[in-house]
């Protein structure tokens, strides 16, 4: 079943990035992480978009995405939210994370960032463009956050990181992988192939980003 929501804001970041936020106008919830399917009308076959959720569950009933086209509406236009899907949502507070973002791959860390204010993460972030900065909350600005940036679509010093760092991982780190389809599979036949990770037990990730 489908939930009803409207547009209340887009905005222009620069012209390869939109914010827009929703207002959902019937009950709903998700977890930190997450993403969903829109739809323009209830009876379409397929949704015009997916994304992840900007924002933690806290801020219902808004919530916001960062995508690189503007979307097919206009503001105070209904949209229709799938359930929400997804693995990368509840962190155990027993376990350790390794956060590693491809582009706007950021967006389902942003919501498990604000989600979990005090819980110390290691993030790895491969952006296709500097401005993408524009992304970055104050979440990401705390003592908790160790926040490794690269500009230009830089993954090889993406690796080169991971792999200098590899003292700090174990069999028990967990990494989660947020990006185009093509940035999640290399990274995870170089985490394998370095032997970073022991099997693909140790990942969870996001396609569906864009």
């Amino acid at each position: 079943m489908l939930s009803e929501g409207y547009v209340s804001q887009c905005e222009q970041l620069y012209e390869r990035l939109y914010r827009v936020q929703c207002v959902l106008t019937s009950a709903y919830s998700f977890y930190a992480g997450q993403y969903v399917s829109l739809y323009l009308h209830p009876h379409d076959p397929k949704p015009f978009a997916t994304y992840s959720y900007a924002t933690p569950p806290s801020d219902l009933p808004f919530v916001e995405f960062y995508l690189r086209h503007p979307i097919p509406s206009k503001i105070g236009q209904k949209i229709y939210f799938s359930p929400p899907k997804g693995a990368m949502t509840a962190l155990d507070y027993s376990k350790e994370y390794i956060l590693c973002a491809g582009g706007t791959g950021i967006t389902p860390f942003l919501s498990l960032l604000k989600q979990y204010p005090d819980r110390k993460l290691r993030l790895y972030w491969s952006m296709m463009d500097a401005r993408d900065l524009l992304l970055m909350p104050k979440e990401m600005h705390r003592d908790t956050v160790i926040c490794t940036l690269f500009d230009n679509n830089s993954d090889s010093d993406l690796y080169k990181a991971l792999e200098e760092n590899k003292n700090l991982f174990s069999n028990e780190t967990n990494f989660y992988l947020a990006g185009p389809i093509v940035f999640i599979d290399s990274l995870a036949d170089f985490l394998i192939k370095k032997n970073l990770i022991k099997g693909v037990s140790q990942l969870s990730s996001d396609l569906r980003v864009f």
